[in-house]
């Protein structure tokens, strides 16, 4: 068609087809630089979240080093504190695993403080068991806590040695009173001693009884062993009359170092002893009860008169006459057969 003949409305149509596609371009130019602008802020969005996580996996790791590390000097600070702590209570040790009431009260202090576990063995249990002391607090705080265990300690090892003194005292009654009376003595009757409550026993009590007198120790070798065997023959042969008369000495490697209290505790609870037992003597040497002076001058050892060791038995027959010696070495289920003969 000749440029003539268009119409001047198509030619407005086209000026204005031509208007909105250089507006179109406009428009997409601009898309085209707020994409590259978001792309570009994105990007670096990411490159600063990167950089801010790196930074923060970097702070944490620096924080769990500081931490352990004021672990580490916390556990070395508690390992000093714990050593002090089980060397404040050394000596103390036996006294509290036998005495219930000196152990509730160690650890009933323990958790007042609320920062130290106190795990001691339990009533009865092997006296050979370190206590163990578990520290969760703050080191000053642990050294307070060490501070009133101190105190507490000594108060009550003061204590356990006052006890103690007034068991020698018992030792030392017959030598104080009379200390040749084993030599007139012809039966077991005339003599007495103080039971392991600190009451006197008068031996006429045992007349036709026979009698199964030994002397005991907590900490020997023997010790489990022979008090198992002993409540054996007692339950076999107290209804037939049969006696057992135990009495605790210090004499043999101070392996009865505990007091009667503490004696009665653990032979009750460990072994649930029903027979006699009698306070701390001395069996041998200038000291020795005069019931143990008779009983070794009228029956004879195989290397002479002495006790040689703890667990040294003796029979005494239902007339009060001492009839029959075993040595330590001599557990009571080999006496046994020997038991029905004097019943």
């Amino acid at each position: 068609m000749p440029a003539e003949e268009i119409s001047e409305e198509t030619l407005a149509f086209i000026e204005v087809i031509n208007i909105v596609v250089q507006h179109v371009a406009e428009i997409r130019s601009l898309l085209d630089y707020y994409k590259y602008i978001a792309q570009e802020k994105q990007s670096k969005c990411v490159r600063l979240a990167n950089t801010a996580l790196d930074s923060l996996n970097e702070l944490r790791e620096t924080l769990a080093e500081a931490k352990k590390q004021r672990e580490l000097e916390l556990e070395m600070l508690r390992g000093k504190l714990v050593t002090e702590m089980v060397d404040v209570t050394y000596d103390f040790h036996d006294d509290v695993i036998r005495n219930a009431a000196s152990r509730n009260e160690i650890e009933q202090m323990m958790k007042d403080f609320n920062i130290v576990e106190y795990n001691i063995p339990p009533q009865g249990g092997d006296p050979d068991m370190d206590i163990v002391y578990k520290l969760t607090g703050l080191p000053e705080d642990v050294a307070k806590a060490k501070f009133a265990l101190r105190e507490k300690c000594d108060a009550l090892a003061a204590e356990s040695k006052r006890k103690k003194q007034r068991g020698q005292q018992i030792d030392k009654y017959w030598t104080a009173v009379d200390p040749n009376k084993w030599r007139k003595t012809r039966f077991i009757y005339e003599f007495e001693a103080k039971d392991i409550d600190g009451n006197m026993v008068n031996f006429e009590k045992y007349r036709g009884h026979p009698l199964l007198i030994v002397n005991v120790a907590s900490r020997c070798g023997g010790t489990d062993r022979n008090y198992k065997q002993l409540m054996a023959l007692y339950q076999k042969f107290a209804e037939k009359g049969l006696r057992i008369l135990a009495f605790p000495c210090n004499q043999f490697h101070n392996q009865e170092p505990y007091i009667e209290r503490d004696i009665k505790e653990f032979v009750t609870t460990r072994y649930g002893v029903n027979f006699d037992m009698f306070s701390k003597i001395h069996v041998l040497g200038a000291e020795a009860h005069p019931i143990y002076n008779w009983l070794v001058n009228t029956t004879r050892g195989t290397l002479g008169d002495i006790i040689k060791w703890n667990f040294t038995k003796f029979i005494v027959d239902k007339k009060g006459r001492a009839v029959q010696r075993y040595g330590p070495n001599v557990d009571p289920e080999k006496i046994e057969p020997d038991i029905p003969k004097y019943l």
